[in-house]
C-alpha cells in the first residue's frame, strides 16, 4: 500500500512542478525527498547544547502508525501555519 501512495506523491509532485513551470515560476531542479518532523526547537542553541542532546542518545517507544496525514506548511513570523491536505488510512 506504501508504494502506491509514494508513487501517487511523485506523480502530484511532478504534476505541481510542471504546472509552476508552465505560469513562468522557477521550479527546485532537486529531486523530491520525504522528511519527518518530529519536534522544532524555537530558540537557538549552542553547540554544547546540540552535541549533549546527540550524545544522550534520546530514545524513543514503539508506535503503530495507522493513518498518515500531509500538511501544507506555511512559516510566518508568528510560527507556522498547518493546512491538512490530505489524509491516507494505512489499515
Amino acid at each position: 500500500k506504501f508504494d502506491t501512495l509514494s508513487k501517487d506523491i511523485f506523480k502530484r509532485h511532478k504534476r505541481i512542478k510542471s504546472y509552476l513551470y508552465e505560469k513562468g515560476y522557477k521550479t527546485d531542479k532537486r529531486n523530491l525527498k520525504f522528511h519527518l518532523t518530529l519536534g522544532r526547537i524555537k530558540k537557538e542553541l549552542s553547540y554544547y547544547e546540540i552535541d549533549n542532546f546527540l550524545k544522550a542518545n534520546p530514545k524513543f517507544d514503539n508506535f503503530t502508525v495507522n493513518d498518515i496525514t500531509f500538511f501544507k506548511s506555511f512559516l510566518t513570523p508568528k510560527g507556522p501555519i498547518y493546512t491538512p491536505l490530505e489524509n491516507y488510512n494505512l489499515k
